[in-house]
C-alpha cells in the first residue's frame, strides 16, 4: 500500500483517557477495555466529544506505554482513573491507513521515511486517530486509521 504523507500544523486537543502499560500483543484488549471506559465517562459527566477515539504511543517497546481516550471540548473534567490532558500543538507528519489494524506498521515506515527525506526528527510520541468504527463498519479492508506523528 502506497501511503500520502502530509505535514500538518496541529493546535493543542483537550482531552480524556486511560493511560496503560500493555504488551503488544494485548493491545486489541486493551483498547476494548479502556476506550468504553473514557467514553462511559465522557457520556457520564457531561464532557462534549468532539472528535474520534485515539491511542498514543510514547515507546514502541514490547511493553507499550499508551494514553486511550477522547478529543473533548474544554471544560471537561477528570476523575481517579480518566485523565485530562491535551494532544500537542505544533508540527506532525500525518497520513491514512485503510485497511485492518495489523497493516499499520506500513504507515508507521512511509512517516519514518518521509522524516528522513526530510531531514527531521520525531518531537514526541505518535497516535493513531480510529475513524471508523469497527461495529458499524464489520469490514477490516474499509477501516480507516490517521496517523500522526509530531516533529
Amino acid at each position: 500500500m502506497s501511503y500520502d504523507v502530509q505535514r500538518t500544523t496541529l493546535s493543542a486537543q483537550p482531552i480524556l483517557f486511560c493511560p496503560d502499560r500493555v504488551p503488544m500483543a494485548e493491545m486489541a484488549d486493551a483498547l476494548g477495555r479502556l476506550l468504553p471506559k473514557v467514553f462511559g465517562y465522557a457520556t457520564a459527566s457531561g464532557a462534549t466529544i468532539v472528535g474520534p477515539p485515539f491511542v498514543r504511543y510514547f515507546n514502541m517497546d514490547a511493553i507499550l506505554e499508551i494514553q486511550a481516550g477522547l478529543p473533548v471540548a474544554p471544560g471537561a473534567s477528570a476523575t481517579d482513573d480518566i485523565e485530562l490532558g491535551a494532544l500537542p500543538a505544533g508540527t506532525a507528519l500525518t497520513t491514512i491507513h485503510t485497511g485492518p489494524y495489523d497493516g499499520l506498521p506500513g504507515a508507521y515506515a512511509a512517516i519514518q521515511a518521509a522524516m528522513k527525506e526530510g531531514d527531521l526528527s520525531p518531537s514526541g510520541g505518535p497516535w493513531e486517530v480510529y475513524l471508523s468504527d469497527p461495529g458499524r463498519e464489520p469490514d477490516p479492508q474499509k477501516w480507516k486509521t490517521q496517523v500522526f506523528w509530531p516533529v
